[in-house]
């Protein structure tokens, strides 16, 4: 578990040389809650939360709280 700021919802944009896919969301990990944690998707070596404080990885968009999620679906799918 983590702090993050969603930076991106677009499915073909590139986290590590992955798409996202309409699962994953791209966050910035502002602050590791559960600095043990397995990451869903490893980044560029790295395998926990802990260690990716600070960087831009792909995020389950399921784990993201309902608050959140729906403000990313408004940031994302409108028309403005």
């Amino acid at each position: 578990m983590a702090l993050a700021t969603i930076v991106s919802c677009d499915p073909t944009r590139r986290v590590g040389g992955v798409e996202l896919g309409n699962e994953f969301l791209m966050v910035h990990v502002d602050l590791a809650l559960a600095k043990s944690e397995d990451l869903i998707r490893p980044y560029k070596g790295y395998k926990i939360v802990g260690h990716v404080v600070g960087l831009e990885i792909a995020w389950p968009a399921i784990f993201i709280c309902s608050y959140l999620l729906l403000l990313t679906s408004e940031m994302c799918f409108s028309s403005s």
